[in-house]
């Protein structure tokens, strides 16, 4: 996968771990709900988290929102 773009927001509502946290346990219930496989949702999630660690180290600043848009695609097949 490559993340394209973020775009943060709700800065004043910003807790980077819990939001992750929040993000796992809707989006496991909204794919559960719309009869969708969830089977890839911690594995999605153990990247993100990854990723946000390293851009929070590396570009301080550009994770403060409490919530996000993440643009991700599937890199091309091999």
């Amino acid at each position: 996968m490559r993340l394209v773009r973020i775009q943060p927001f709700d800065y004043d509502r910003a807790f980077c771990n819990l939001t992750l946290a929040g993000m796992k346990k809707r989006l496991h219930n909204a794919l559960r709900d719309a009869s969708l496989p969830n089977d890839k949702v911690d594995t999605t999630l153990a990247w993100l988290e990854k990723v946000v660690e390293y851009e929070a180290r590396t570009t301080p600043g550009r994770f403060g929102g409490a919530n996000a848009l993440y643009l991700i695609q599937p890199e091309a097949a091999a």
